[in-house]
């Protein structure tokens, strides 16, 4: 069936002509073929109502779109930070006090802590935070080796350690805050020729001067007292902050 109009059907409605550029009647009804008058040229009328609607709704279905990919993107982030932190949660608050570096999964641990290889010289309660963490000196029963074990919340964390005697009167810069148990004495250099322990192989670091190794010290200030340094990277290689003070 034809479906152009005649020139006796009903013009209602004024448009241009894509072709000629002038202005013409068209039928009022959608997909309705007619001829231009001006160039002869075959025209046909559309819905522009349902042409918009169409535009809308694809418009509509982009921005569903775009919105879910951002959705799933953001989802995907949040569970990955999410993740990080949990993993990371349970060693940083064991170990990680007063923004203190210090990292146990890179640490050198030792291999074996079975009661018949070591004997334990020193055992110590934390002061500071009242967790029921406690510090403990170990000597092995077959070599000069010697061994720190943090019990922090139930868990042991064990590190070799040296005897050390300081060869300086500024080779180590330490700080103690204001509310340390039994007084804290701000910034002090350990005095030369004081016996003190290194905890080894904690984290490696590189300032100006090139690599170091980042270590803890044990210091014992009687034989009921001790405190645990740890090396603030923030401040250079030789400057300890205090991790905790030991009481027994």
């Amino acid at each position: 069936m034809d479906n152009r109009k005649t020139e006796n059907s009903s013009y209602t409605e004024w448009v241009q002509c894509p072709y000629c550029r002038q202005a013409v009647k068209a039928p009022n009804e959608a997909g309705v073929t007619f001829l231009c008058p001006n160039c002869g040229k075959e025209l046909i009328t559309y819905d522009k109502l349902k042409e918009t609607e169409q535009i809308v709704k694809a418009k509509k279905q982009k921005q569903k779109q775009a919105l879910t990919l951002g959705l799933c993107a953001l989802l995907a982030i949040i569970a990955f930070l999410v993740y990080k932190q949990l993993q990371d949660k349970s060693v940083e608050q064991s170990i990680k006090k007063q923004g203190l570096t210090f990292t146990p999964s890179s640490a050198s641990k030792t291999t074996s802590s079975k009661p018949n290889e070591w004997t334990k010289i020193k055992e110590w309660n934390d002061l500071s935070y009242g967790d029921g963490g406690k510090y403990i000196l170990y000597k092995s029963n077959n070599t000069d080796n010697l061994m720190v074990e943090f019990v922090l919340h139930g868990n042991p964390l064990q590190f070799q350690c040296q005897k050390y005697v300081v060869k300086a009167n500024n080779e180590f810069l330490c700080h103690e805050p204001s509310d340390t148990p039994g007084g804290g004495r701000g910034d002090f250099y350990l005095a030369q020729g004081s016996s003190i322990y290194i905890i080894q192989n904690v984290d490696d670091s590189v300032d100006d001067k090139g690599p170091y190794q980042v270590t803890g010290l044990l210091v014992m200030l009687d034989e009921k007292h001790a405190r645990i340094f740890m090396n603030d990277t923030s401040k250079g290689r030789n400057y300890f902050m205090l991790y905790s003070a030991l009481g027994n």
